[in-house]
């Protein structure tokens, strides 16, 4: 499932170092109470939401897995707001 979804993103990164960055986005979500599966389809989503809002801003060319961690804020709120994929109750 994780790889039909990440398939689906836009922004493409060395896996090497996105995948770190995913698997504490992952980790984060199951430490504030969603189940795994739950945190994982959310955790891909926002890596790929964080990616595109870089990439739009920054350019695809020079994107890097560190300009995902300074997005990934901004990608919750969005998520939040558009999505209603995370919540304040978790």
């Amino acid at each position: 499932m994780l790889a039909y979804l990440a398939d689906a993103l836009g922004v493409k990164l060395a896996p090497e170092l996105a995948e770190c960055l995913l698997t504490g986005v992952i980790t984060g979500l199951v430490a504030q109470g969603l189940l795994p599966f739950d945190a994982a389809r959310a955790g891909v989503y926002l890596h790929g939401l964080a990616g595109d809002l870089a990439a739009e801003r920054l350019g695809q060319v020079s994107l890097i897995a560190g300009d995902l961690v300074e997005w990934l804020p901004a990608a919750i709120l969005r998520a939040s707001d558009e999505r209603g994929l995370i919540s304040d109750e978790c």
